[in-house]
């Protein structure tokens, strides 16, 4: 595979930092990554190594203040800028791009991605939405004061939540002290957007319903991060998806040590989708 890095310019001006894995044969469709809090494109390799050998370019980008894009670390004024920033990103690899297109969205990724298909319409192939923070486990963030000090605004904007040590995210030992030791990965964030976190999944609860695209959701029962069974429950209802519980898996699905099985899964789920869109 080949690897190419992209920048994007927002519209508050903030510049983006984007890459893609090309495969060496023919393309037959593209997936867009969407990562979670605090993480970044790059730890999203073997995802791409695996996809690029069945002829998808997998495109990614760093969201604003994570990774190698600009913007403050472990903050956010409010969803709606990651919004407008998904929104750039996704027209750019449809115009980059012109294949079957599907996204692989997870963590608050995917509650960011949810939301977004609640408020604009859908021109995609599928979602494959891993891990989403809708039910939260009450040990993700932690600070003794946090409930007290929601109520002073000029804090807001401090970084005084610490998020669970990378151990919980996956059961992979190599994985582990790769995360140990990437600087790109902040351990720390604002009670504004620990708020924004709680907001986003709030809010999906009374909008869910207008989702309509087809859909993959899956958890592992393992995740100390979020619920398994919050996923399960907002799951109910849902039209056009499919529910994959990984008994004893942890958050991070994409990086767990049978992660095969997790790419294997997405991959049989979406050559199901071409094939029922053929006939």
């Amino acid at each position: 595979m080949t690897n190419k890095t992209f920048n994007l310019i927002t519209h508050d001006g903030i510049n983006l930092f984007g890459q893609c894995w090309i495969p060496e044969d023919k393309t037959i469709g593209v997936i867009n990554i969407i990562h979670s809090i605090n993480d970044h494109s790059g730890n999203f390799i073997r995802f791409a190594q695996y996809f690029t050998e069945k002829n998808y370019v997998v495109i990614a980008f760093d969201l604003r203040g994570h990774g190698k894009s600009e913007g403050n670390k472990g903050t956010c004024k409010n969803c709606e800028d990651f919004y407008k920033d998904i929104a750039t990103f996704l027209n750019f690899s449809k115009k980059t791009y012109k294949y079957p297109q599907y996204i692989y969205a997870h963590g608050f990724g995917a509650n960011l991605i949810l939301n977004y298909f609640t408020l604009h319409s859908n021109s995609y192939e599928g979602l494959i939405i891993a891990s989403p923070l809708i039910g939260l486990s009450k040990s993700i963030f932690y600070h003794p004061l946090k409930r007290i000090l929601k109520y002073f605004k000029f804090l807001t904007n401090t970084k005084i939540i610490n998020i669970l040590p990378r151990k919980y995210y996956t059961h992979d030992k190599t994985i582990i002290e790769e995360y140990n030791y990437d600087k790109l990965l902040y351990n720390k964030i604002s009670l504004n957007l620990y708020n924004e976190i709680l907001h986003s999944a709030r809010r999906l609860y009374s909008t869910k319903h207008k989702i309509n695209i087809p859909m993959l959701i899956m958890h592992g029962t393992r995740d100390v991060v979020s619920s398994y069974k919050g996923t399960i429950s907002f799951s109910k209802h849902l039209n056009n998806v499919d529910i994959k519980i990984w008994d004893c898996f942890s958050h991070d699905l994409h990086n767990e040590i049978e992660r095969i099985q997790i790419y294997d899964y997405i991959f049989n789920w979406i050559n199901e989708k071409n094939n029922n869109q053929k006939k």
